[in-house]
């Protein structure tokens, strides 16, 4: 048993982070605010965090495959390196430019639905896109450097003033139905 005038306050706190990643994949978090959170490499894969609230959160290195994500706010959220594969972020605003820098470089989001997402200001470099959904997304001014976009579903998804898109890219998206700018 903990003494209360113990030094450990992680120890203390009712919900230190593994304890809230456990009420997270357990459903138990409803309506929770988790703004700069951090979640640094945990395993929240097929989890339901849908409209949640992770704004500036740190969910670098994150096992996310699977998990819903929709309408959830990550503005200003680290993601690199993250694990997105066949996640759910319909709707989600994942936006950078004018808030901060939302970090999704390197980022795995294979077979991701980002249909009509924010992703503004985005930093996707190195991200692997491959085969994921962005119908109606806004990559305005996202930095696609590097970025696998190969086999992505791109119908009236919205580019403009994008790092990493060639003139002949440009074309190549066009004629899978994005529009620029």
């Amino acid at each position: 048993m903990l003494d209360e005038s113990s030094d450990d306050k992680e120890t203390l706190e009712p919900h230190n982070k593994w304890s809230l990643v456990e009420d997270l994949v357990s459903q138990r978090v409803e309506d929770r605010s988790l703004t700069s959170i951090n979640l640094s490499g945990t395993n929240l894969n097929n989890t339901n965090l849908s409209g949640i609230n992770l704004s500036d959160a740190n969910l670098r290195g994150a096992n996310l495959s699977g998990t819903n994500l929709s309408d959830a706010n990550l503005r200003g959220a680290n993601l690199r390196g993250a694990n997105l594969t066949d996640a759910n972020l319909i709707r989600a605003d994942l936006s950078g430019a004018y808030f901060s820098d939302t970090n999704l470089k390197g980022a795995d989001l294979r077979g991701a639905d980002l249909s009509g997402a924010y992703l503004r200001g985005t930093n996707l470099s190195d991200a692997n896109l491959r085969g994921a959904y962005l119908r109606g997304t806004n990559l305005t001014d996202a930095n696609l450097i590097g970025a696998d976009l190969g086999g992505a579903n791109l119908s009236d998804a919205i580019f403009g003033d994008n790092q990493g898109i060639s003139d002949l890219l440009k074309q190549n998206l066009i004629a899978r139905g994005a529009f620029f700018d």
